[in-house]
């Protein structure tokens, strides 16, 4: 019995994460939607920064001090 639980919970969960959300239509506009554009380089194919050839996106902890 315990075996079927976790086999529905696992079929449900897979079923939920892998179909597609549905857009929000509260959802606010970027920038490109309403013509404003930010900087001069075009922006990547998927409108992402990460979509531009040789942009590199990360972060680092600075700590000063003790």
């Amino acid at each position: 019995m315990p075996t079927n639980t976790f086999a529905a919970m696992l079929s449900l969960l897979l079923i939920t994460t892998a179909s597609p959300q549905q857009p929000s239509s509260d959802r606010r506009p970027r920038c490109s939607d309403i013509g404003l554009k930010v900087g001069i380089l075009p922006h990547g194919p998927l409108g992402a920064i990460t979509a531009v050839a040789s942009v590199e996106v990360g972060h680092t902890t600075i700590i000063r001090g003790k």
